[in-house]
């Protein structure tokens, strides 16, 4: 962040925060030639996102858009310091000239389209069905479930045979790990 001193002796100067800053008269790390400043009347620092201005005590005080403060006030940029006759404002840096610009995301627009209503259980569930070579026992019908009263006619209750269908497939890939598991055993315990 920075800090641009609009009025006062040192009128369009620019000052880099990047460390603690003692503002006075003198003795201090920004040094301003103003009867109506302390010799150390403010400190700034950075913080994450924005500066920090502690008036350090000062007769005259230190007032942040017009308002005297009284403890550490954090800047975010575009607030004006009034420090004696001098007024400073808080800006962000300048971004890299090479960085990439962000743009607005376009909102988020939806469309709700709702399903007809259905009456037989094969139309319910969308036929999924394994290969004759991978199937490894019937598969069950699922029961009826009959809708509810309470339940909207555009919202059907959905139960189908696809979790029994996954039964197969997930005893087949845990025996192929058992046996892979028992193999090495094996292979290393006879190395």
């Amino acid at each position: 962040m920075q800090l641009s001193i609009l009025t006062g002796p040192r009128e369009g100067e620019t000052i880099e925060v990047d460390r603690e800053l003692l503002i006075g008269r003198s003795d201090a790390d920004l040094e301003i030639e103003d009867p109506e400043l302390s010799r150390r009347h403010a400190a700034v620092r950075p913080v994450p996102g924005a500066i920090e201005i502690e008036d350090l005590g000062s007769l005259n005080g230190t007032t942040v858009n017009g308002e005297r403060i009284s403890e550490p006030v954090r800047l975010f940029g575009g607030e004006q310091v009034k420090l004696g006759k001098s007024t400073l404002l808080a800006r962000p840096e300048a971004p890299d000239p090479g960085a990439t610009v962000l743009s607005e995301a376009p909102p988020i627009t939806a469309t709700v389209v709702e399903a007809p209503p259905t009456t037989s259980s094969e139309e319910r569930v969308p036929a999924l069905r394994q290969p004759e070579h991978l199937q490894v026992g019937p598969t069950p019908e699922p029961p009826d479930v009959p809708m509810p009263e309470s339940a909207p006619a555009s919202a059907p209750l959905q139960i189908g045979p696809v979790a029994t269908l996954l039964w197969g497939p997930t005893a087949v890939c845990l025996l192929i790990i058992l046996a892979t598991a028992v193999a090495e055993v094996v292979y290393f315990a006879t190395r």
